[in-house]
Order: C-alpha cells, then sequence, then structure tokens
C-alpha cells in the first residue's frame, strides 16, 4: 500500500463451479443414427457445474473422442482376428458462452 489508506472501494466477486462432463448436456445430429458418411455432422456441447448451471464463459477443455468400429471380415479364418478402431477427428469451437461447437466427418459408413 506504499503508506497510503486502504481504499473503500469494493466489486462483487463472481466465481463458477468446475466444469463436470458427466454433468453437461451434449445433443444434435452428430449424435444420432443414420448420418451422412462423406458429409460434415455437428453437434454441441453445453457446460455444467455439479450443481447442473450452465457456465456462462468459455475456456473449458473437452476432448471428445469419436471411433469407427471396423469388424473383422466374415471370410477372415484367423482365429485370432479382432475388430479394429478408427480416430475421427473432431472440431470443438469455443463459442466463449459455456457452449462448444463440435463438428466430424465419416468418411464411410459404418458404425460410429
Amino acid at each position: 500500500m506504499a503508506g497510503d489508506d486502504l481504499t473503500t472501494t469494493w466489486i462483487p466477486f463472481q466465481y463458477y463451479l468446475n466444469t463436470r462432463a458427466h454433468k453437461s448436456l451434449a445433443y444434435g445430429p452428430g449424435l444420432l443414427q443414420g448420418v451422412k458418411p462423406g458429409e460434415p455432422v455437428e453437434f454441441n456441447i453445453v457446460a455444467r457445474n455439479d450443481l447442473g448451471e450452465n457456465r456462462t464463459s468459455g475456456r473449458d477443455e473437452f476432448k471428445v473422442a469419436i471411433t469407427k468400429h471396423i469388424p473383422v471380415p466374415e471370410d477372415n479364418e484367423d482365429p485370432d482376428a479382432k475388430p479394429t478402431t478408427i480416430d475421427i477427428p473432431c472440431e470443438i469451437i469455443d463459442k466463449e458462452d459455456g457452449s462448444y461447437h463440435c463438428q466430424y466427418t465419416c468418411e464411410e459408413e459404418g458404425e460410429v
């Protein structure tokens, strides 16, 4: 304070409990069956805290994992053959209001 008087100015302090993925909401066509291969598909995430309150600012770090399952071909004679998976990249755009726009493209038909 360098020898000066204490200030009498005040400012309200607001805080938000940490965002919890298991309480957050995801919705949109990108989460449904029957999307068209080769076309971008999207969905949204609304960040929420432990009390179920929507976040009103951005900067959360969500990691979205989209995986395409590739079954073992029926004519495969290898008894040790296992299904494989391919990770599909997903772009996440922070809208700075507690919501996040996600978009991905699955190039081929299959279970995602």
